[in-house]
């Protein structure tokens, strides 16, 4: 129910701890949690390693408050999935709150704008700044003179270093654990799971926060 089931997404003992202690506690609690997580078949044949790779640490600037400072990133060549191949994730750098929407493809500037106006903007409103790779979508100059109209202002990370934005990385890499551990043999049904990995991901504690998105959000 904490770990194994979809709404609670086969994450690690850090978070699977905090899941498991909302509702339960027991002497050796944490250690309990940590033998069930490092025994699981299905997170060992998921995931791979986390390490983080040696060198200085540049981070971005904390935002002041909650979607302010928002990145967007792809994650693509997936699986054919109800006509979808790609999958566009935002992900707020204050809350860690991520929301993702299912592509045909890698869309246009013109068509990821569209996109974060149904799945963040109706949501939250407009961030005072967008973080982004150097994909064409977001060196083009309709994406540039759209942010230049809203007063929003438009980061891009350094070519070929996406540790730029590691926070957005490391989200797309837990979405992509959740969606192995849970879809079937022929990986073609991951649309399917998306809602669920996404609630699963915001009602995690997260260990910069100490909170779920959801509660730093709301």
């Amino acid at each position: 129910m904490t770990h194994d089931a979809p709404a609670a997404g086969h994450f690690g003992r850090y978070r699977t701890t905090h899941l498991v202690s909302r509702e339960f506690w027991w002497p050796r609690l944490k250690a309990d949690v940590a033998r069930y997580v490092a025994g699981c078949d299905v997170c060992r044949r998921a995931k791979g390693p986390t390490g983080r790779p040696p060198g200085l640490l540049q981070p971005l600037p904390v935002p002041p408050r909650p979607w302010h400072t928002v990145s967007l990133d792809f994650v693509v060549d997936l699986p054919p999935s109800r006509g979808c191949t790609c999958l566009l994730v935002f992900s707020d750098h204050f809350t860690k709150m991520v929301h993702c929407a299912p592509c045909p493809s890698v869309p246009t500037a013109k068509e990821t704008a569209q996109l974060y106006l149904q799945h963040v903007f109706r949501l939250h409103g407009l961030p005072e700044r967008v973080v982004s790779d150097r994909g064409v979508q977001f060196t083009s100059r309709f994406w540039r003179a759209l942010h230049q109209t809203l007063g929003t202002e438009v980061c891009l990370s350094s070519a070929y270093h996406p540790q730029t934005d590691g926070q957005t990385e490391r989200a797309n890499a837990v979405l992509e654990q959740y969606l192995r551990c849970y879809c079937s043999y022929q990986q073609d049904d991951w649309v399917d799971h998306l809602a669920l990995a996404e609630f699963a991901y915001n009602n995690a504690v997260n260990a910069s926060t100490q909170q779920t998105p959801f509660q730093a959000s709301y």
